[in-house]
């Protein structure tokens, strides 16, 4: 949702962007980078694999669920996670996605999931370079497939089996269509862009519910920094047409199984419960979920209410819970928030989320640099408004997010990925800088294609 603006681009940079970015050796060498990320996802998938235990095949209660839902999907039955009361427990993105591995093999592997996710990691990098070089130039694009190519948090993001490796691909590419409506110069390819656009972006949602705010939280930020609110707003308004048209077969699907209108899942009551509650400590623990659904569904019934309605009820439920206990607890919900912002950002990750002490040393190890530098990239182009609209907008809108929810190093991943870009970008004006032997601080940061 922003307007070129061709003063700032630097044409002594690299290949400006917006023709045919890749070509020739350029091309095979970008081939082979997305190859080598592939094999090395797939090397980790066998890896992670090998250290289950015996009967074990899922380390993240949630990979079960998607997984659990994926071969319902594929055996036609009807979309519920063990229970008639759990219809609308995920959005179908990722368990349909999933689900295309059962109608290959009877009964595929877990490792089978996470040699898929490798294919997408592999395309994550793909986007990642067509983003850095449509934004800035190639040098960025290529140094950004490069980061993200070996960064642990998005080889993780692929592995592991969990919604993340689906989303990053589908918010990538939405991203990538937004920028290229933006800049492009006839309102017909304008049109037909940003209303793909909206299509991944009802897709992405569809895959993880917490992106579905994004547009909304961006769009009044924008219209207050950047020109052509006009064209910002016509945007937007397809970006929504697009998403209403893809997420309605769901809404109809939701109202038919619980009276209700449910734009993403139940699942948002019980989730807000974890992060405002009288036990909350900033990270998830769903151990009270099934006891108080038990004590929940008992007393709804009991009382006579219509069982179609219980699993609305008991998320309308769980929800006023946590809203009052904010209400009565400001002091601990503003402390919780800031060690939710602490647990998603920091450098080395908690012990309860990953035990291993030289896996989570290796993890800051190249998190905190690439943090570093992504910082440094964000004060040095900060004039780049649409750089800063696409890769540092969603890093805030998800760690605000995650103030109220819980706080994990997981739900910094998809973000991480497009600071990377803001990182790459000061890493190649620094090596601009020392070919021509001009120090940073004299300020010529290329700001790109604005």
């Amino acid at each position: 949702m922003f307007g070129m603006n061709p003063s700032s681009l630097d044409l002594n940079s690299a290949v400006p962007s917006g023709g045919a970015l890749v070509a020739g050796s350029f091309r095979n060498r970008l081939l082979v980078l997305i190859a080598v990320s592939v094999l090395l996802r797939i090397g980790v998938s066998f890896y992670w694999q090998s250290k289950m235990d015996a009967g074990e095949s899922f380390r993240f209660g949630d990979s079960a669920g998607y997984w659990n839902l994926a071969e319902r999907v594929a055996d036609g039955r009807p979309y519920q996670y063990n229970s008639e009361h759990a219809k609308v427990f995920r959005t179908p993105a990722y368990p349909v996605f999933l689900s295309s591995l059962f109608r290959v093999w009877e009964q595929p592997t877990v490792l089978s999931a996470r040699v898929f996710g490798s294919l997408l990691g592999g395309l994550t990098v793909y986007l990642i370079f067509l983003l850095g070089s449509r934004v800035f130039n190639e040098k960025t694009g290529w140094l950004s497939a490069i980061l993200i190519a070996f960064y642990p948090g998005a080889i993780a993001v692929s592995v592991l089996v969990l919604a993340e490796s689906l989303f990053v691909p589908l918010m990538l590419t939405q991203l990538l269509l937004m920028v290229m409506a933006w800049q492009s110069q006839r309102s017909s390819t304008f049109f037909l862009l940003a209303g793909l656009a909206g299509i991944l972006y009802g897709l992405a949602c569809l895959t993880r519910p917490s992106w579905l705010l994004f547009v909304p939280f961006s769009l009044p930020i924008c219209l207050l920094i950047i020109e052509k609110k006009k064209k910002q707003l016509f945007m937007a308004g397809i970006l929504c047409v697009s998403l209403i048209g893809i997420m309605a077969p769901w809404w109809i699907r939701n109202y038919q199984v619980t009276g209700h209108f449910v734009m993403t899942s139940l699942q948002t009551g019980t989730s807000l419960y974890d992060g405002w509650n009288p036990e909350a400590n900033g990270a998830s623990d769903m151990e009270f979920a099934p006891r108080m659904k038990k004590l929940f569904k008992e007393q709804w019934l009991a009382a006579g209410n219509p069982e179609r309605e219980l699993e609305y009820a008991f998320n309308e439920y769980m929800k006023n819970e946590a809203l009052n206990w904010a209400k009565q607890h400001p002091g601990q919900v503003a402390l919780l928030a800031l060690e939710k912002l602490r647990r998603t950002w920091t450098p080395l990750p908690n012990t309860t989320e990953i035990g291993n002490t030289t896996l989570r040393w290796g993890i800051a190890g190249y998190y905190l640099p690439l943090m570093l530098f992504s910082l440094a990239g964000i004060l040095c182009l900060r004039q780049n408004r649409l750089a800063v609209w696409i890769f540092v907008l969603p890093s805030m809108y998800y760690a605000l997010l995650h103030m109220v929810f819980v706080g994990s190093i997981r739900y910094r991943q998809p973000v991480m990925i497009l600071l990377a870009v803001m990182g790459a970008s000061f890493l190649a004006t620094l090596l601009e800088n020392r070919k021509a032997a001009l120090p940073v601080s004299d300020g010529k940061c290329s700001q790109g294609n604005q």
